[in-house]
């Protein structure tokens, strides 16, 4: 029968009796302590950092990011495309996109960029106002647009992919992006 740490606190004084009922008292009591013990352990080595020095990998505040060295071009018009990509490590992690969108010469109308597990052409796992952005481009046709905070609970490791993908004609769009991690717990 599992006690619980308050109980143990309330009843202590049970620690001191005797008879049938309490012969295995003591173990049960250690084994109580030694569960407290260990999820204090667990909170405190996922404890962050305390001054302005980065979170050590698989500790709360940890921070990875993934950045184009320079400009890509998009994909063929409409086509989905990965600028970017960044691996994560088991645990829940907010994740922000960012793309800087360049004509490059193109007459383009919009560009739609997401954050997804799926690779290649695919627009899977992309929802509207959630993980996918779209903008319309004014008149000069550089732009740039922001997918903020999106948590992925990871299970084992993966990956997850800066999509990007453009309506255009007579040339060919360019773009450089960013994918920002944090670990949150």
């Amino acid at each position: 029968m599992k006690r619980s740490f308050a109980a143990i606190l309330l009843f202590g004084s049970l620690a001191h009796a005797e008879g049938p009922l309490f012969q295995h008292k003591e173990s049960v009591i250690q084994q109580e302590y030694e569960n407290v013990y260990q999820s204090i352990r667990q909170a405190l080595s996922n404890k962050g950092t305390a001054t302005n020095d980065n979170a050590l990998s698989g500790d709360r505040g940890q921070y990875i990011s993934s950045v184009t060295a320079t400009a890509t071009n998009f994909p063929a018009t409409t086509v989905f495309g990965d600028i970017l990509s960044m691996p994560l490590t088991p645990g829940d992690w907010d994740i922000t996109a960012v793309l800087a969108f360049e004509p490059n010469g193109s007459t383009s109308t919009n560009f739609t960029i997401g954050i997804s597990s799926f690779s290649g052409t695919s627009s899977t796992g992309l929802s509207n106002g959630i993980n996918r952005l779209t903008r319309t481009l004014g008149s000069s046709g550089t732009d740039n647009t922001t997918v903020p905070n999106i948590r992925f609970s990871v299970f084992s490791s993966t990956t997850v992919y800066l999509k990007y993908v453009a309506t255009y004609s007579a040339g060919q769009p360019q773009a450089i992006g960013s994918l920002i991690a944090r670990r949150p717990r």
